[in-house]
């Protein structure tokens, strides 16, 4: 655990030392987060994934249409205990596909936009590239969603 505190709701003559408090929690985590390392190597794009449609689905007019876009900058190798992309790619995009059905990690994107680059090629043949592209071309249309683009450039165009 990185920190933990709580501040409560304070009104009046109290109103000085929570400013105070809230400080401290702050400054205290500043320090502590500059010490972390990472933990893992590992990427996860799909608890990505959830998290960008959270953030989406939080603001209050998230629903009357308005266009959403989520621009991906990754490898797109997966690596978590759940869904690790290295070991399934002989098995090819549709295995793939099944073992993401099977534990659950379709996240519903329907009617978002996807812009993916810098996806990696580094220690991938060809044909493993190629399998990882169909897997996520696969993956995205399964969400409901449109892979606008899927490309080894890292500089976007607008």
């Amino acid at each position: 655990m990185v920190l933990k505190g709580w501040t409560p709701e304070a009104h009046g003559v109290f109103t000085d030392n929570l400013v105070r408090a809230r400080r401290q929690l702050a400054t205290s985590f500043d320090t502590k987060s500059s010490e972390m390392l990472a933990q893992s190597a590992g990427t996860d794009i799909i608890g990505g994934l959830w998290h960008m449609k959270t953030v989406f689905e939080s603001y209050p007019n998230s629903k009357d249409g308005t266009s959403k876009t989520i621009w991906i900058f990754s490898d797109m190798i997966s690596e978590t205990q759940t869904f690790s992309i290295p070991g399934l790619i002989e098995g090819g995009p549709e295995q793939m596909l099944a073992r993401v059905r099977a534990k659950g990690l379709l996240v519903p994107l329907k009617g978002y936009k996807i812009h993916v680059g810098g996806v990696s090629t580094s220690g991938l043949s060809p044909e493993a590239w190629l399998t990882i592209r169909a897997f996520w071309k696969m993956y995205f249309v399964e969400c409901g969603s449109e892979l606008v683009s899927y490309s080894v450039e890292s500089s976007a165009q607008r």
